[in-house]
């Protein structure tokens, strides 16, 4: 079950991305300047960001399981 649902949560982030890249596509046609910012001001955006972030979700009403296993679904924490 739990391989099913990773396997279903790539194939949904994959089906977003190119939804995504055709969202653009067409904003882009009809004028709108498209940026997207490089890895290193991602990166800036995060260190920024995130300790913010995770001190707020810390305070709300959310087992911290949950954070736990979403932040290890993108990649913030290793799986254990």
């Amino acid at each position: 079950l739990l391989d099913a649902a990773r396997e279903a949560t790539l194939l949904n982030r994959e089906a977003i991305a190119t939804q995504q890249e055709k969202e653009l596509a067409f904003l882009q046609d009809k004028g709108m300047q498209i940026i997207r910012p490089s890895a290193e001001d991602l990166q800036a955006f995060r260190s920024q960001g995130q300790p913010a972030y995770l001190k707020w979700l810390g305070e709300q009403d959310i087992d911290a399981q949950w954070v736990e296993t979403a932040l290890q679904d993108v990649g913030l924490k290793p799986a254990q």
